[in-house]
């Protein structure tokens, strides 16, 4: 299982705001893969404010402030020039393959 930690994680704060989301290199490749990684944005950020207005809808449900506790619901698939890339979870700042 690898950790968030390992896949280099950083907070999206934005407009003043303080961990809207978060994004992290992808577990299968890295930092060079096409997917982009890992990218969510949370219903619950952080700093207490209200969800980023991001044009989307799919926002994931945050428990947890760190990267080595975080868990976000429901599972994250990501994707790249070929579709479907990584499905898994984060829980307890653990990656876990779906």
């Amino acid at each position: 299982m690898k950790k968030l930690v390992d896949l280099n994680p950083h907070w999206i704060s934005e407009e003043g705001r303080y961990g809207q989301g978060l994004i992290a290199d992808c577990p299968i490749h890295g930092e060079n893969c096409s997917s982009g990684g890992i990218l969510v944005y949370f219903e619950n950020p952080i700093d207490g404010g209200t969800k980023m207005n991001t044009g989307r809808d799919v926002f994931w449900h945050r428990d947890g402030d760190t990267f080595e506790t975080i868990t976000v619901t429901p599972s994250i698939q990501s994707y790249d020039e070929n579709g479907k890339h990584w499905h898994g979870f984060i829980r307890n700042g653990e990656v876990i393959n779906a």
